[in-house]
């Protein structure tokens, strides 16, 4: 099974633009992510503490961490953004849930059509 770790750019939460950033490390020097809603901003952090280096593992659970304090903070539930411990296993299962999936391309009729097109055109069946 292939194991995906992808971090978005940037994502919309409650309409609200947010940039994912990498940055050598936090403006605290000492998270492995944060993320603000008034500053439009995540960071995850290459290095966290003390000159401890994130694995792409630990980065991708860090964005997810930060994006599940997003969308509650955007949803008034300060109470749960600020429960760290129902954020961490949140984020735990999410990441999990994400990194394992497997996707199936959704095509549709036009998709079909359009490839049964070309497949013509370059005389393959």
């Amino acid at each position: 099974m292939k194991h995906r770790h992808h971090i978005p750019m940037f994502f919309q939460v409650g309409g609200q633009r947010i940039d994912v950033n990498h940055v050598e490390r936090c403006s605290d020097h000492t998270s492995m992510a944060t993320a603000s809603l008034a500053a439009s901003e995540v960071q995850i952090a290459e290095y966290c503490c003390t000159d401890t280096k994130q694995n792409q593992e630990s980065k991708t659970n860090s964005y997810y961490h930060e994006l599940i304090h997003l969308i509650l903070n955007s949803m008034g539930r300060n109470d749960l953004s600020n429960d760290e411990v129902f954020v961490c296993s949140f984020a735990g299962f999410l990441t999990e849930a994400m990194v394992t999936a497997e996707f199936e391309e959704i095509r549709t009729d036009m998709n079909k059509e359009m490839e049964d097109r070309i497949q013509a055109l370059i005389g393959r069946d």
